[in-house]
């Protein structure tokens, strides 16, 4: 048996064919991991690194099979606006399993979890759960120049962190 191909159902060929394609490119960038963001290769080099250029750090908590640190990977580390304002920052992206002595350092207790520190890695504010890129962007911008300079040094660790004695890693929520 032959196919008769018209142009109508080439056209319909096609045009199905772009549309899948445009949802699996989707899918792949609502997974990517990290986002757009550049991320510094561990704690120790972002902390490295910060102090050296004197920028604050972004650290970024997440833990394994979490939803809304995906879809902060997709949708918030992708924002060109987000990604703008993280340069002027040291990401640092850090997972539960693998870096539990600053998730204790830090007093995280949920996730996906956002601290902004100084240079020398004292929190200075922190951002419980997923935050939409039209509150990130803004909320970079507005704790930069707070987390540029250097906090008080009392209750500074031997790495430069903040060990609080109790509550959250002497950081306050951000009203977004």
């Amino acid at each position: 048996m032959r196919l008769k191909l018209t142009r109508r159902s080439v056209n319909g060929l096609l045009l199905l064919t772009l549309l899948a394609g445009t949802g699996v490119l989707g899918a792949v960038r609502d997974n990517r991991y990290g986002g757009d963001l550049a991320w510094a290769a561990n704690y120790t080099e972002g902390l490295r690194l910060a102090r050296q250029t004197g920028r604050p750090l972004l650290l970024s908590f997440h833990t394994p099979g979490c939803g809304w640190c995906a879809k902060m990977d997709g949708e918030t580390f992708t924002d060109p606006q987000v990604v703008q304002q993280s340069q002027r920052y040291v990401c640092v992206r850090l997972e539960s399993d693998v870096d539990a002595q600053l998730v204790r350092q830090y007093a995280v207790e949920e996730y996906p979890m956002l601290l902004i520190t100084d240079p020398r890695g004292v929190a200075v504010a922190h951002l419980p759960g997923y935050v939409a890129p039209d509150r990130l962007a803004p909320a970079l911008d507005k704790l930069y120049p707070l987390a540029s300079r250097p906090a008080p040094s009392a209750g500074k660790s031997a790495e430069g962190a903040f060990v609080p004695k109790s509550g959250r890693a002497g950081a306050e929520p951000v009203a977004l």
